[in-house]
């Protein structure tokens, strides 16, 4: 048996965040996202959501909304989805077309909504979404990028709380003294990984090298901006630390660039900037053939929605880091109920309901609309 899709309900949003989040490519108050909800002839309805961010794929919200409208939609509207299988190969044509325009970051909310949709038509858990066994993960606590201060005091809460992997945002003129702080409060024994955001040089990474292993860093992600696929594979050969690719990995085409040149150690896989779950699954077994490790990421001014559909994630790999976006700490107010959490270090799998197990909080999600459309199948 097979499904089809027969509405399309979308909506763009604005959650204003509790504090500023801040790093060397942007600075952000509020989440400006794309939530989507598609039907199907079952009866069942499924969640997905886009976030746009043009120093990944050049897309912006209007360039979004107007992707799953003109494109994505038509596109997917037309499928039948087997009850037997994975909505992948159903999915990939229209994953590989987003993939070849560098669409995926519109794509991907089409994509986690079908998936959704698939696990409630089929009462499958989203815990166990992708056949594999569910597992708690070890998430990671994300520093900031804000002075010494703030380090101490992030450092000292974040340890108290249970936290053992952390990751601390760079590209300051005092990084050293942000660097040595945190060390000195979490001790030798936890994780500790940089990301610069692309805001050094190829001569300015490899100086700070010494620092870096001084304070025993385990990775350094994006050092450089996205497209120099030689100066990491520079960085990551002449100083022996692990390079981590992110703002350069978006599509399959980046992926194979960066095998080619053996540029890094490490890919940061985020569902909503590389496609969705189908972009996520290809990338993934890219990553798997050439030997390379995975951090899966998220994108600041997730919702619990994209928390969830990451958690899915779990037991689909041995994930080197595991980031959680803490949107019940950072969105003032939470669009969907029964987000999967991870405030005191670990993420435990996703309850045992279908799909990705959330419900939309129809009020909360009317006040912070500003502007929806539904589309007919």
């Amino acid at each position: 048996m097979s499904f089809r899709l027969t509405k399309l309900e979308l909506r763009e949003v604005r959650i204003p965040f509790r504090f500023t989040f801040k790093h060397a490519l942007a600075e952000r108050r509020e989440a400006n996202n794309l939530i989507l909800t598609v039907y199907s002839d079952t009866g069942h309805a499924g969640y997905g959501e886009s976030l746009a961010r043009p120093y990944l794929t050049g897309e912006t919200v209007v360039s979004a909304w107007d992707d799953i409208k003109e494109r994505w939609w038509p596109a997917v509207r037309s499928l039948a989805y087997p009850q037997s299988l994975l909505p992948t190969d159903a999915l990939r044509p229209v994953y590989q077309e987003a993939d070849e325009a560098r669409r995926t970051g519109s794509y991907g909310g089409v994509d986690i909504a079908i998936y959704d949709l698939w696990g409630r038509v089929t009462a499958t858990a989203g815990s166990r979404l992708f056949g594999q066994t569910p597992t708690s993960q070890v998430l990671t606590c994300p520093l900031g990028g804000g002075g010494p201060r703030s380090i101490k005091w992030i450092s000292r809460a974040s340890k108290v709380a249970g936290f053992r992997d952390f990751k601390l945002k760079t590209g300051r003129p005092d990084d050293e003294l942000r660097l040595r702080m945190a060390r000195e409060v979490l001790g030798p024994q936890r994780d500790i990984r940089v990301d610069a955001n692309a805001a050094r040089t190829v001569e300015e990474s490899l100086a700070m090298a010494e620092t870096l292993r001084r304070y025993n860093v385990s990775s350094l992600e994006q050092p450089i901006p996205a497209g120099d696929v030689e100066g990491l594979a520079r960085i990551q050969h002449e100083t022996g630390i692990d390079v981590m690719a992110d703002e350069s990995l978006c599509s399959r085409e980046d992926a194979r660039r960066l095998i080619d040149a053996d540029a890094t150690k490490l890919w940061n896989l985020r569902l909503a900037k590389v496609g969705g779950f189908t972009g996520f699954l290809e990338l993934l077994d890219m990553a798997k053939r050439a030997g390379v490790r995975i951090h899966h990421g998220v994108l600041v001014g997730e919702s619990t929605l994209l928390a969830a559909a990451a958690r899915a994630c779990s037991g689909l790999t041995d994930f080197a880091h595991v980031e959680y976006g803490f949107p019940e700490i950072l969105l003032r107010v939470q669009p969907f109920r029964g987000g999967p959490g991870g405030i005191r270090g670990v993420g435990r799998p996703l309850i045992a309901s279908a799909g990705l197990g959330l419900k939309p909080d129809k009020v909360v999600l009317d006040k912070v609309t500003v502007r929806k459309l539904e589309l007919e199948g």
